[in-house]
């Protein structure tokens, strides 16, 4: 449900989502800062809610968004400043909201993933900073949307 575990500092290590779980509520991670590992999505969520895992500083690696999400809410993984891996976008979302991958205060920098991938043929509307300021290099997915075309990889484009 909606803050579910908000602020439970005791939850450590890794986060796995299990196929089963069909829904998370608004802020039902946020500031749970005690994660020191990999976040594992299921397949049964459909949406990424508002302001979900925002402040788990400590997730680490990869982050995949399942096929089956079609949205991500706004500020759902900002300031998750601990992953370092690739991000994935899965080929269902439609949406990205306002602020939901950005790092900082008042729609700061964008996280640090190596790498963002996005599997869409149809490129997600995306909310105001959903990546952070337009001078980041992911302002590509807020700025430039209409030149999404097979999302194959965005790498060259970002990383550029």
């Amino acid at each position: 449900g909606h803050s579910a575990f908000y602020e439970c500092k005791k939850l450590s290590g890794s986060l796995t989502i299990p196929n089963s779980v069909t829904s998370l509520g608004n802020n039902a991670f946020d500031s749970c800062t005690g994660f020191k590992g990999t976040l594992t999505l299921g397949i049964g969520i459909t949406s990424i809610p508002d302001d979900c895992f925002q402040y788990c500083s400590n997730f680490t690696g990869n982050l995949v968004i399942p096929d089956q999400v079609t949205s991500i809410g706004g500020f759902a993984f900002s300031d998750c400043t601990g992953f370092k891996g690739y991000l994935t976008i899965g080929s269902g979302v439609r949406k990205i909201g306002t602020g939901a991958f950005y790092r900082g205060t008042y729609y700061g920098n964008p996280l640090s993933f190596a790498k963002v991938y996005c599997k869409a043929t149809t490129p997600p509307t995306t909310g105001s900073s959903a990546f952070g300021e337009s001078s980041n290099r992911y302002s590509y997915l807020d700025t430039v949307s209409s030149l999404f075309r097979s999302f194959k990889s965005l790498e060259s484009q970002l990383l550029n």
